[in-house]
């Protein structure tokens, strides 16, 4: 296996001397944006590509057309449920059908960049029919372990053997970390890292109102709300121990669980679904970030989420959980505290260490601000994704 496979000086000019033609990419959400999908069709459309994204609008809310950012969106309107592992089972392939044609037709297609393992069988099966035309398989998480705990283990396993066969078809995988990308069986891997691009005005923005925060040592907990988010443990915490103040904002399974603490608990806030720029606010008026993720779930163990390098961008200290790659991460910058995912006096005891010890805090916010500067920003990012499509395009 290799990572970053930088192709040499002449083969990138000459690739970047093309036509740069299309890109196709496929998402299975709607796209409102996806923040990892925008800014990777950001830097292809830059590089000259046409981009188009296909998503898939569940529920039915969302322009049918959409130019973004230099590139379009077209979604296709058919309703399902995220929920329900079945109900996606049963409507995924009708969501195949519809966008295969519509790939299918595209003139000087290059490239198509399937988002996930659940959009990657369709780009194979396009591959099959456009022989010319090269497949990016761009691996959020590991999707067997992801659906773990909605799907008995036949299914679990049958998942996992397509996404090995499936994923060494591609031409180049694209993974959130290394860690994922050990786990692939292509040879021709490339990192790109779920950061933030850097925006100095959101990251400095110390006019920003804390209104929203009730009183007490400000903690944020964002995102998608699952049962293996530790989301039981802060709510009980919070429950007990007053003097801290929680805003969580995201949506998913126990969504209406936090929903519900927040309306019995004076410091809880329940913020629900809300835009990045807003979560860019809350990150600048947090004092810790609440990235506690069940490690017993391989997915979690290996993950590299944005809120990681989102702390680390806005100088916050993050709490993660012990025995995960956010761990290794945590570690090795000393940008935040690790805990035990099933122990919530150790929980407990780490936060309100970093509240009596606000210097401590500050340090670890700082640490990981740097760190994200010298080694995790989104430019490096961007050249790896570059880098993988001179080299498919060689």
């Amino acid at each position: 296996m290799s990572l970053f496979k930088y192709p040499s000086k002449a083969t990138q000019d000459r690739v970047r001397g093309l036509r740069a033609g299309k890109v196709a990419m496929i998402v299975t959400n709607p796209f409102r944006p996806d923040e990892r999908v925008r800014k990777e069709a950001s830097v292809l459309a830059q590089r000259g590509f046409f981009v188009i994204v296909h998503a898939w609008d569940r529920e039915a809310a969302y322009p049918i057309c959409e130019e973004i950012s230099g590139f379009s969106v077209r979604r296709i309107r058919l309703r399902s449920l995220y929920s329900s592992f079945g109900a996606v089972l049963a409507t995924l392939p009708v969501f195949w059908a519809a966008v295969f044609p519509r790939i299918l037709a595209l003139r000087d297609l290059r490239v198509i960049h399937c988002h996930d393992f659940d959009s990657l069988p369709i780009g194979i099966m396009l591959k099959i029919i456009k022989k010319e035309v090269k497949v990016v398989y761009d691996a959020h998480e590991d999707y067997s372990s992801m659906v773990s705990e909605q799907v008995p283990s036949p299914v679990r396993a049958l998942i996992a053997a397509m996404e090995r066969l499936l994923s060494g078809k591609a031409d180049a995988v694209v993974a959130v970390s290394k860690a994922l990308a050990q786990r692939i069986p292509n040879p021709n891997l490339f990192v790109v890292w779920n950061a933030p691009e850097f925006r100095g005005d959101q990251v400095h923005g110390a006019s920003l109102r804390r209104t929203e925060w009730p009183q007490g040592f400000r903690i944020l907990l964002y995102g998608l709300l699952g049962r293996d988010r530790g989301i039981e443990t802060i709510l009980k915490i919070a429950s007990e121990h007053r003097e801290l103040s929680i805003v969580a904002a995201g949506t998913g399974p126990f969504a209406e669980i936090v929903k519900r603490a927040a309306s019995e608990l004076s410091n809880v806030k329940f913020l629900g679904y809300v835009s990045q720029d807003r979560i860019r606010q809350l990150l600048t008026e947090c004092e810790l970030v609440y990235a506690l993720y069940d490690p017993k779930i391989e997915n979690n163990r290996i993950g590299a989420p944005n809120k990681l390098y989102e702390a680390m961008m806005f100088g916050k200290p993050l709490l993660v959980a012990r025995g995960s790659y956010m761990e290794q991460v945590v570690v090795k910058e000393e940008c935040g505290v690790v805990a035990n995912y099933n122990d919530p006096l150790e929980i407990i005891d780490t936060i309100f260490f970093l509240d009596r010890n606000r210097s401590v805090a500050d340090r670890l916010g700082n640490n990981g601000r740097k760190a994200f500067g010298k080694r995790y920003s989104w430019d490096f990012s961007a050249r790896s994704l570059s880098s993988c499509y001179d080299f498919v395009l060689r």
